[in-house]
């Protein structure tokens, strides 16, 4: 049993729920610090922006 499954046992929906939003948003953070440093990278790599 792996550490998402062993959580699931043993918790209740709704704290499994509110993990799920956290893990979620966490994700979306981190898509965006990526975005966000492909877009200096290419503007310091190419000049693309004024």
């Amino acid at each position: 049993m792996d550490l998402a499954q062993a959580i699931r046992a043993r918790t209740s929906k709704r704290l499994i729920f509110i993990l799920w939003i956290i893990i979620e948003l966490a994700i979306m953070a981190t898509d965006v610090a990526e975005v966000i440093g492909a877009a200096i990278t290419l503007n310091l790599l190419f000049k693309i922006l004024p």
